[in-house]
């Protein structure tokens, strides 16, 4: 099985086992077949404290930093080093679409700050905050603001995301929107993104699990954040992608709300 990506003017190829031995012709007939392609990379999954892929490039150019278009957004990445992926460039509008004007957003797992170039584009928000801990994404993040000169919406945070989203708390910071697109761990942050909520808050959130997992899932996500002063509701879940045979890139908007005071009383 052959799957691919191009970010910019580079392929990003995976390959089933049974056919890993003929990755130079792959390579090589994209080349011929996209001709803005000038760089190859096998995809050996991903590694690291950053969750950053590990790539091989088996042709073209020597080379892993590119510029991609989206949205008539200027995105510069380096693909060895950063997380970034295309496929999510649906998501990243209709996830705009529903930021109101002067609305704050907080991006907990930022990378190059797509969601966030995006969402200050073409929604008016208050503020958007990019978090994340790679050192080089939040370097290539800054670059994408300032070339994109989105320098007045988005606030870059470098550092781990439970602290920096704690440091947000106690500055007074409670956000409308929260992104969470970590997958594999974004379950373990939830704690951390009500911090931000004030009365309402809607988590845009992103996962990839097992296919026969996904509504479990779901619903402990509803139970993990609806407590005694809060209720959870999933307003949205959708199947993004197929990850691996078993697995899938899952996104749901999960809106919370704190309860008001006469409805704590009557749960009593």
């Amino acid at each position: 099985m052959v799957s691919y990506d191009i970010v910019g003017d580079i392929a990003i190829i995976k390959l089933s086992d049974e056919i890993l031995h003929r990755e130079g012709v792959i390579a090589k007939r994209i080349l011929q077949e996209h001709k803005n392609v000038r760089v190859v990379c096998l995809d050996k999954g991903v590694r690291g404290e950053f969750r950053t892929r590990d790539l091989e490039i088996v042709a073209g150019e020597k080379r892993t930093v590119t510029t991609h278009v989206e949205y008539g957004l200027v995105i510069e990445v380096d693909v060895g080093k950063c997380f970034f992926t295309p496929r999510l460039a649906f998501e990243r509008m209709r996830v705009a679409r529903q930021v109101r004007k002067d609305q704050v957003v907080v991006d907990m797992f930022a990378g190059v700050a797509p969601f966030a170039l995006v969402i200050a584009k073409y929604a008016q928000p208050g503020i958007v905050y990019a978090i994340d801990k790679n050192p080089y994404a939040m370097e290539f993040a800054y670059k994408n603001i300032s070339r994109n000169k989105l320098l007045h919406k988005i606030e870059l945070v470098e550092g781990d995301a439970r602290e920096a989203v704690k440091g947000l708390y106690q500055n007074g910071v409670r956000a409308d929107h929260v992104i969470m697109n970590l997958p594999f761990s974004a379950y373990n942050f939830l704690d951390s993104a009500m911090l931000l909520l004030k009365n309402t808050i809607m988590i845009h959130y992103y996962d990839i699990i097992n296919r026969d997992r996904v509504w479990d899932r779901a619903s402990e996500i509803e139970k993990t954040l609806s407590k005694r002063d809060t209720s959870a509701k999933i307003k949205n879940l959708r199947m993004i992608k197929t990850y691996s045979p078993r697995e899938v890139y899952i996104g749901m908007d999960i809106e919370v709300c704190r309860r008001s005071s006469a409805g704590r009383a009557g749960d009593l």
